[in-house]
């Protein structure tokens, strides 16, 4: 659990409350894996504040942060933004599609270090994925 990075524990803190990634549905829960994502990148020396406060990309994204290429992309295509236009990108969108896919990626580097076990499972409208 020492080696896992804020997003990693803030996925792991959310999704034991609710065990499925529509948690992240939620506003606040998806502001907060958006922002746990944006500081680790900031933390790691991958992305930096310019003295506007927007975020400048400053080197390639290390193997060990993968789960977070998305948000990376999304910085390089729209650098330099500040973290609120990139957090609305993300947040505001109809359907969560950016969100779910950073939720799935952490998710997915949580599996494979074995710190999550996925299960699927029926529903009514069909199947839904539990961890």
């Amino acid at each position: 659990m020492d080696n896992l990075s804020y997003t990693q524990k803030y996925t792991l803190f959310v999704l034991a409350n609710k065990p499925n990634l529509r948690a992240f549905h939620n506003d606040e829960k998806g502001v907060g894996l958006f922002t746990a994502s944006l500081v680790e990148l900031l933390y790691s020396n991958v992305a930096t504040l310019d003295e506007k406060g927007k975020v400048q990309l400053v080197k390639e994204l290390p193997a060990n942060l993968a789960y977070l290429e998305l948000l990376y992309t999304t910085l390089r295509e729209m650098n330099p933004k500040k973290p609120k236009d990139v957090a609305q990108k993300y947040i505001a969108t109809f359907l969560n599609s950016r969100i779910d896919a950073l939720a799935e990626a952490v998710a997915g580097s949580l599996l494979d270090n074995g710190c999550l076990v996925q299960e699927e499972r029926d529903g009514l409208f069909g199947g839904t994925t539990q961890y």
